[in-house]
């Protein structure tokens, strides 16, 4: 979700900062525009953060705010999920290998053996490395391979809901802003909001991956003298694995993938990424149900009015009150309440020097046994000072789990 507006919120800072070199606080009225680094109208980089922002909004009102709830394990780093003795096991880790070049996109399906595979069209490849032109015109290979993952992220990607998906390929900057979601341009953008749609959408988890050139099948599809080998490859999967590969194509009720902006020229030069999320819902609405149902958090149908909403600028209403998770009194919990009158400051010191009091009195013997009375301990289990301070320091912990512990019977039984 960050990823449909933190990139602009980055750009605004960085924008006041250079300003404002010497200051610690920016003047008071100064506003930054939200203008990433190839767009020039401010006025429509507004337009795109406002819709943005609108779009969180409403989605977060429907089911208050169900949609964004994600379970503790998801919000932890990839290292750490797939260590943790929960779901980020290997048979949801499932890795999609790709490459683009000046002529053209590949991305391969390990799991299933799906691939999609296409030729860039003149009008794109116009654009690709004409450093001669403005900035938002440009397209660059880092561009490109950014772009396939949006192409391998909807169609091949909606059929692994509720997985993680390994974006390997042979580009830093793309495996960075896959992993980062922060993005200068408004086609990086467009990339990055429209993957964290998916997860969103469908529990998924896409990660960026590196892969050396020198050890990417992927590369021979991109290029025309390599082609025997990517053939190669392809029987090779399917003698291994016994799955016959398929080539998804990018057309008919999927054509919209190819129609993203990249080959016109204007100001911010890309479709915003939220007009693309009607049309991805509708296909995945229509092609993966079966998904929606199970990992989709709200109705995918009031998660498209919601949707359509925010892009016909219709204004946020207010929230229903949120009565389900906010207190009506302030203040210390009960809990809190019962360990701060039960809790003492004893320690093992505090607790021997107590004992060794007790040793200094006219009746050590007597003054002892009430001492470990009072503890709660039973005199005739106690054989050894020291073993009473343990006990006595066992008891206090335990009471104070029993009071706070919230049992996970999935776990425990």
């Amino acid at each position: 979700m960050g990823s449909w507006h933190s990139s602009r919120i980055d750009s605004a800072l960085s924008q006041a900062s250079k300003a404002f070199p010497d200051q610690s606080t920016f003047p008071k009225g100064f506003i930054a525009a939200p203008l990433l680094r190839d767009e020039t109208d401010s006025v429509k980089a507004w337009d795109k953060f406002r819709t943005a922002l609108r779009i969180t909004l409403l989605l977060g009102e429907i089911d208050k705010g169900k949609l964004f709830k994600v379970p503790l394990e998801t919000a932890m780093p990839l290292d750490l999920r797939l260590l943790f003795p929960g779901k980020g096991t290997s048979e949801n880790f499932v890795q999609f290998v790709m490459d683009a070049s000046g002529e053209g996109f590949f991305c391969f399906d390990w799991r299933t053996g799906k691939y999609i595979w296409d030729k860039y069209t003149k009008a794109e490849n116009l654009f690709f490395n004409a450093f001669e032109n403005d900035l938002h015109d440009l397209t660059t290979i880092n561009h490109r391979e950014l772009l396939t993952e949006l192409f391998a992220g909807v169609a091949l990607g909606a059929q692994h809901a509720g997985k993680i998906i390994g974006m390997a390929n042979d580009n830093c900057c793309a495996e960075s802003l896959t992993r980062t979601s922060r993005a200068r341009t408004s086609k990086d953008e467009q990339v990055v909001a429209m993957l964290g749609l998916l997860e969103v959408l469908l529990q998924i988890t896409f990660v960026g991956e590196r892969v050396g050139t020198e050890d990417n099948p992927a590369d021979w599809f991109t290029r025309t003298p390599e082609y025997a080998h990517a053939a190669e490859f392809l029987a090779w999967y399917t003698s291994v694995t016994g799955i016959e590969t398929q080539h998804v194509e990018l057309v008919g009720d999927l054509s919209w993938l190819r129609e993203v902006g990249w080959d016109k020229v204007v100001d911010g030069d890309c479709v915003p990424w939220f007009e693309l999320a009607v049309k991805a819902l509708d296909w995945i609405m229509e092609h993966h149900q079966p998904e929606l149902k199970q990992f989709c958090r709200v109705n995918p149908n009031d998660l498209r009015a919601a949707l359509q909403s925010a892009l016909e600028g219709e204004p946020v209403g207010p929230f229903p009150e949120f009565d389900h998770n906010f207190p009506d009194l302030h203040g210390p919990s009960k809990e809190r309440e019962w360990i701060e009158k039960r809790s003492s400051t004893d320690t093992r010191m505090t607790l021997y020097k107590q004992y060794l009091a007790s040793q200094r009195s006219a009746t050590p013997s007597l003054t002892l046994k009430k001492l470990i009375r009072g503890w709660g301990l039973d005199e005739e289990q106690v054989t050894d000072p020291m073993q009473a301070v343990n006990l006595k320091l066992q008891l206090d912990c335990e009471a104070v789990f029993d009071k706070l512990a919230i049992r996970n019977k999935k776990y425990s039984e």
